[in-house]
């Protein structure tokens, strides 16, 4: 029986994951950190964001903000 449970999760997977809604853009936000968030969309931080989510499909929209704003903006 738990096999045949198993199975039909498994089955059913895939429709789920497909049914899921895409993202189209992320709002990133960040301090101004030399050499990973620099306010011209350069930086480390900003270039490894870009690696994962732009491969996918995903537009970031990248904002240098002060920390207690940054914070705000999450919320």
């Amino acid at each position: 029986m738990r096999l045949l449970v198993l199975f039909c999760c498994l089955w059913l997977l895939p429709g789920v994951a497909s049914a899921a809604p895409s993202v189209g853009e992320i709002r990133v936000v960040s301090e101004t950190w030399t050499r990973y968030t620099q306010e011209d969309g350069r930086g480390v931080a900003w270039d490894r964001l870009r690696a994962v989510y732009e491969p996918a499909g995903v537009r970031l929209r990248i904002a240098n903000e002060p920390y207690t704003r940054a914070v705000g903006l999450v919320l």
